[in-house]
């Protein structure tokens, strides 16, 4: 017959101060009665012996205890040290070869580019692999990712500066209070994205006895199906005109065509339909603003003046006083001011609420739907559009302010690690309100989120 061994309850803390008051509620007549280490090992499941070691060895930490003395259940309590119940699973096995201090300011005075990997650290330092994988494992090392980011010059890294300054509420600035950034409620910002139908690099889960998925044959990574978009968004808010919440998805736009096969192939048969993508230039851009975005603008915007639609500098977008485009909105607006462009500073794709985060973010939904061809991923991304979350989006355009705080203050880096306020850890049983304002002491040190109530 195999005996199955036990397996060994670790003793925490928690464990320990609970074993140990079990026994002290046992105490009676000034003794502790025969059989209450069977009875709380029981209780708790772990052997006898190790209650009998934990109440003798807390015993003897207790000041001015003596053996074989009578036992008072409040002294015990009252007296027991806080350190008597520790436990420090570190501590234990042999002492390292190798002082952890001493390798951690060495590694410090390593070149970054000789430690790129675990093996060529330990091969730096002149240590065992194991060594400093353990020290991974424990904490004291960790991995951090360098991205290319773009090299901006003073007269770039200026009008970053300005525009984020800009961005500050005037009334705010000469209060008692902190500064707070604009709600930007009047703002549109708009983009073009490519969206692939499949990723180099894919990952899914199998069971142990299943072949993997057939991969996908593609002639070239250049070949790859996609389409691009043209993403309109504004900020949501509650809309008191209508009574109604306005998500801030104004819309999103395939740049293309759709046309029909002519000849028959082993995919797709004569009259079939497919998308053709086009290159987007000036005269394609100015024709999706005024067939599109503009009477979207006039239908879901809770607002129909003052309105700004911003868009990065690429050569195929508008200049900011394009005389069709305030034609257009004197048509549909009646108003040349109704709707103004406005161009974001040079190299500063963090200043766009779509680069700075939602088109990362839909673009990782769109690809859980898993779409064959290119019509399917128009029709998906569209869908996932559509459903995309007014709170998730609120929370990027709160991200831009942070973005903007840390530009203002004057960091001396390029990027700065964003506090992203939807990391705020939510107190159990209780509804966080949608974060409206976020305020700045314009030194980048200091970021604070204002609910409304």
């Amino acid at each position: 017959m195999v005996t199955t061994r036990k397996k060994r309850v670790a003793m925490t803390e928690k464990l320990k101060k609970d074993v140990f008051m079990a026994c002290v509620v046992r105490v009676s007549r000034e003794i502790l009665p025969y059989g209450s280490f069977k009875a709380v090992g029981e209780t708790h499941k772990i052997h006898p012996r190790t209650v009998a070691n934990l109440w003798y060895s807390t015993l003897k930490q207790i000041p001015g205890y003596q053996p074989n003395t009578p036992l008072d259940p409040v002294s015990l309590l009252a007296n027991v040290p806080e350190t008597a119940f520790t436990t420090k699973f570190e501590n234990s096995g042999r002492n390292p070869k190798h002082d952890r201090d001493m390798l951690l300011q060495e590694i410090k005075n390593i070149d970054p580019t000789a430690r790129r990997t675990i093996r060529s650290l330990a091969g730096a330092v002149g240590i065992p692999v194991m060594t400093i994988w353990r020290m991974k494992q424990s904490k004291k090392l960790k991995v951090h990712t360098m991205a290319l980011k773009p090299k901006l010059n003073d007269d770039r890294r200026l009008n970053r500066l300005f525009h984020c300054i800009a961005m500050i509420d005037k009334n705010t600035i000469n209060s008692v209070a902190e500064m707070t950034f604009k709600s930007m409620y009047n703002e549109i910002h708009i983009d073009e994205k490519w969206f692939f139908l499949v990723r180099d690099g894919l990952r899914c889960i199998v069971t142990q006895d299943e072949p993997p998925p057939k991969a996908i044959s593609v002639s070239h990574k250049s070949h790859i199906t996609k389409v691009m978009f043209l993403s309109a968004l504004a900020r949501p808010r509650f809309n008191h005109t209508t009574r109604q919440e306005f998500d801030g998805l104004i819309g999103i736009y395939p740049v293309g065509e759709i046309d029909m096969y002519v000849r028959a192939s082993h995919g797709h048969q004569p009259g079939d339909l497919k998308w053709c993508n086009v290159n987007m230039d000036r005269d394609l851009y100015r024709d999706m603003l005024f067939k599109f975005v503009l009477p979207d603008v006039k239908k879901k915007m809770p607002i129909d003046n003052n309105i700004i639609l911003q868009q990065d500098g690429a050569k195929a977008h508008l200049p900011d006083d394009d005389p069709l485009f305030a034609a257009k909105v004197t048509e549909l607006f009646g108003d040349p001011t109704a709707v103004k462009l406005y161009t974001q500073p040079a190299q500063s794709p963090d200043l766009n609420v779509n680069d700075l985060g939602f088109f990362n973010s839909l673009q990782s939904r769109y690809y859980q739907t898993a779409p064959k061809d290119a019509l399917e991923l128009i029709e998906m991304v569209e869908e996932t559009y559509k459903n995309y979350p007014a709170k998730k989006l609120n929370r990027i355009w709160l991200t831009l302010d942070t973005a903007e705080c840390d530009e203002s203050g004057h960091q001396p880096k390029r990027r700065q690690r964003l506090h992203n306020p939807s990391h705020e850890k939510k107190s159990s049983g209780t509804t966080k309100p949608i974060a409206t304002i976020v305020g700045c002491n314009c030194r980048g040190k200091h970021v604070s989120t204002r609910h409304l109530g």
